[in-house]
């Protein structure tokens, strides 16, 4: 699997991450450290309303194939409002799995950031 992502002009992210390294066997298949590390966010966000739960999956579903966002791209991404999205920023921030990585302007810019050192990690 090749990760390929461009975020603005001035950031070009380029990651080769898939090799046996990073695998792992659960259940008699292979589970990559990116998966595991996912499915660990998804159980941080267990304990919220149910509604709010789902909507917080969503977005950590796109957050794996997206892990630097800021909330004016990813509001219009994933058709949300601009307040609804800082609010789930908001949210996984608190929770230890978005760290605000750099500031672009007037721009907060997030990342993924154990995922995205597991990308590192394989480069």
């Amino acid at each position: 699997m090749y990760y390929n992502m461009y975020y603005s002009d001035k950031l070009q992210l380029d990651f080769n991450c898939f090799n046996s390294s990073n695998l792992k066997s659960f259940n008699g298949r292979l589970i990559p450290k990116e998966e595991r590390i996912h499915n660990r966010s998804m159980e941080l966000i267990k304990n919220v309303s149910p509604l709010l739960n789902e909507k917080l999956n969503e977005f950590l579903s796109f957050l794996k194939h997206h892990p630097i966002i800021d909330t004016k791209k990813t509001a219009e991404a994933l058709g949300c409002s601009y307040n609804t999205t800082a609010k789930y920023i908001d949210i996984l921030c608190k929770k230890g799995i978005l760290v605000q990585s750099s500031k672009v302007g007037k721009n907060k810019i997030f990342s993924y950031s154990s995922y995205l050192e597991i990308l590192r990690k394989n480069a």
